[in-house]
């Protein structure tokens, strides 16, 4: 049978049947039909014939089909219940589902504007209990919560006002519910907020539903549940602390902890009870509910540690404290089953989770369990490194949100014209499909609502970087001998040069971007353990060529980070003493040329210059660097270190005079009261004064010829007086 465009397309559906049509069939009729006449009547609102919209979902994956969309999507509302318009509705769920099953379906369906119509469906849908949680119901929340997993917050691009209506529609309906599907609008809910744009849940009009939702699930909470129903109200629960931290858990009462308690306490036994078995396959069954808890747990040592003091009895505090024990325990006594099995792949996502929430125990609790972590530190570097090794092939990309239920999110903007091309272009009259285009034309709705809102994608842990959560932890622990042996017997050294290259070109991606900007501070922290490693093992840094490495590396940073941001202010003061230690202890073995010496050696100056100033008010003072309490003790240290390192090159004199950072000091050190230089900095700057005074004659003429016997006598500087003499 073969169509021609002169056959009216309404006749189409008067001789011909569905049964009878195969799909070389289906694609001639449509075809025939056109894209622009099924575009006109989606737009008449006139009854359609069954036939039209069973053709255009047999070829739903042409990109011309685009501009049908929003029609398609507006069908979705309708509320008759006759057998025709039901067919109707169902039929364009179907639609729907087929694009969101494409590649970039979930960005064409937001850009198409069909959002709004699924979530007026939904809230249509809880206003009437006649179709709540109907088959249409389902379709259009898993269509929703599909597009929320994939596109993050892109899914409200324009649709932001239904968010707030069908937050609180769900969460009346958790409140009054009393079947499981009380439990799944929580993993339901849990998933649209993981997607809701950043700041918008602390907008005015959500205040009164934080409290709501808080006083919600603590009743639940109390309440005996099933294990399947405490993990949806617990992942809830953590991405309402992901978005308001754990003070959102006080909401009621800032002097009542029980809610916050009960909280913690359920999570050490949920951990407990899901790493106590010896059987791998039921560890992986519980993996989302585990980073659930993981997640909660983290959020409660980092505001314990760094927040306002919860008002605990002693014995609350002991219990609260014991629980956490007995949950890390359990971590630890599995990541130790884990070092003895390094090949199983398939628990590699929650070794990853466990690895990173234990690096928030042992940055804050350095007494605990403390053996017990020492003896995993060689597991914990080795997984370290090989993490590490692949994210290095892995240009440009940032590191994963790890508490968050996503998938590659597609760029909703990037296809704008693309589509608006498919707008105006004549309809395909053949079915090659470009490769651009090609996807799996049987997907079903069993793709979409796969979906499961309740669960975490662990596989997004398999290529997260876990050393930037176990650094601060490794700076404590290298400050004490029996860990330092251990990390460094683990070759931690190498990996942390491995990790500074790493995370430098990561930052310079970031100053290019709008990347996440947290590599300057990962790397502050991996300065501070070299720190401990090169004061405390003076004969490794001499002994190892490694060091020479990192001593160029760090050099050369310091130097080319840009001056005026305050946020590489710190950074480059860890990268410079690390580097006047390395240059103190390796003197002989000449790593860096006279050349670049001088020039690491003004950059110096130029830093410890920026640290003092003067003010005037009704007394001239000194006046430090606003970000002085994070620098102070760099500061002085390198005061010192730059003074040894002065005796041992004594041409670098030479290179102080050249940036006439002396006369300015003594200048500023004259035009201030002395009350208001604190003793430990006028040490610093005296010992300077001393030792340019005895490595070098110019340096001696020059402290005189700017009152340097008047600076003397006024700090009573009887040495430097003496050597001024």
């Amino acid at each position: 049978m073969i169509w021609h465009f002169s056959v009216k397309p309404v006749w189409i559906t008067k001789v011909t049947k569905s049964n009878d049509c195969d799909d070389v069939c289906m694609r001639r009729i449509f075809d025939a039909v056109g894209l622009q006449f099924l575009s006109r009547l989606l737009r008449t609102g006139k009854d359609l014939p069954g036939k039209y919209n069973s053709i255009t979902k047999s070829y739903i994956d042409d990109p011309g089909l685009t501009i049908l969309l929003p029609h398609i999507a507006a069908l979705t509302v309708e509320k008759s219940t006759d057998e025709e318009t039901t067919q109707l509705v169902s039929d364009s769920y179907d639609c729907l589902v087929r694009i969101a099953a494409l590649q970039r379906g979930p960005a064409l369906l937001i850009y198409s504007k069909c959002v709004p119509s699924l979530c007026q469906a939904i809230i249509g849908k809880c206003q009437d209990t006649v179709y709540l949680f109907s088959q249409a119901y389902e379709k259009s929340l898993q269509l929703l919560l599909h597009m929320c997993v994939t596109c993050g917050s892109d899914t409200w691009i324009g649709s932001d006002k239904y968010l707030l209506v069908i937050i609180q529609q769900f969460t009346s309906i958790i409140d009054t519910e009393m079947t499981k599907e009380k439990f799944d609008l929580c993993g339901s809910l849990a998933t649209i907020l993981t997607s809701v744009p950043e700041n918008e849940l602390n907008k005015p009009e959500y205040t009164a539903w934080q409290q709501v939702i808080q006083k919600l699930l603590f009743g639940i909470l109390q309440n005996k549940l099933a294990s399947s129903h405490r993990a949806m109200v617990l992942r809830l629960c953590s991405v309402l602390i992901e978005h308001y931290d754990v003070q959102w858990c006080l909401q009621l009462d800032q002097a009542d902890s029980k809610f916050l308690l009960l909280l913690v306490h359920l999570c050490c036994i949920e951990v407990r009870m899901g790493l106590d078995t010896e059987d791998i396959k039921k560890i992986i069954a519980t993996g989302s509910l585990l980073v659930t808890c993981y997640s909660i747990l983290e959020h409660v040592i980092l505001y314990m540690s760094a927040g306002p003091s919860l008002k605990l009895g002693a014995k609350q505090i002991s219990q609260l404290h014991a629980a956490l024990v007995g949950a890390f325990n359990a971590i630890i006594h599995f990541l130790n089953r884990m070092a003895d099995h390094p090949h199983c792949q398939d628990v590699m996502p929650i070794v990853i989770a466990s690895i990173r929430v234990l690096g928030a125990w042992i940055a804050e609790e350095t007494t605990a369990l403390k053996q017990d972590i020492i003896a995993l530190l060689p597991f914990l570097i080795q997984i370290s490194r090989k993490i590490l090794s692949e994210r290095q092939h892995i240009s440009g990309s940032e590191l994963p949100s790890v508490y968050a239920a996503e998938a590659g999110v597609p760029d909703v903007c990037s296809l704008r014209e693309d589509i608006e091309l498919m707008e105006v272009s004549e309809p395909r009259s053949s079915c090659d499909l470009s490769a651009s285009s090609q996807c799996d034309t049987n997907a079903s709705s069993d793709k979409t609502s796969s979906v499961n809102p309740s669960d975490i994608d662990i596989n997004s842990f398999s290529s997260v970087e876990v050393l930037q959560f176990l650094m601060p932890g490794f700076c404590h622990l290298s400050a004490e001998d029996t860990a330092r042996k251990v990390m460094l017997t683990s070759d931690l050294v190498h990996l942390i040069y491995l990790y500074l290259n790493y995370q430098f070109s990561r930052l310079e991606q970031s100053e290019k971007s709008s990347l996440d900007k947290e590599p300057q501070m990962v790397l502050t922290t991996a300065c501070g353990v070299l720190l401990n490693v090169v004061v405390l093992e003076r004969h490794l840094v001499v002994e190892k060529p490694i060091f020479s490495d990192i001593l160029k590396l760090c050099v050369q940073k310091t130097t080319q980070l840009k001056d005026g941001k305050a946020d590489h202010f710190v950074l480059q003061y860890n990268l410079m003493l690390v580097s006047l230690l390395i240059v103190r202890q390796r003197n002989e073995k000449k790593d860096l040329s006279k050349p670049v010496m001088e020039t690491f050696f003004k950059q110096c100056i130029l830093l410890l210059n920026k640290v003092h100033t003067s003010e005037k008010g009704t007394s001239t003072r000194l006046c430090n660097h606003g970000q002085w309490f994070d620098i102070s003790e760099y500061w002085k240290l390198a005061m010192q270190v730059m003074c040894v390192i002065i005796n041992v090159f004594p041409w670098l004199s030479e290179v102080i005079l050249s940036t006439k950072w002396l006369p300015n000091m003594i200048s500023l050190l004259l035009i201030v009261q002395a009350k208001t230089v604190e003793k430990d900095v006028q040490e610093a700057y005296v010992e300077l004064f001393k030792t340019l005074a005895k490595t070098s004659s110019a340096a001696r003429s020059i402290i005189k010829e700017c009152d340097g016997l008047q600076l003397a006598k006024k700090y009573k500087w009887k040495d430097l007086e003496m050597l001024l003499h």
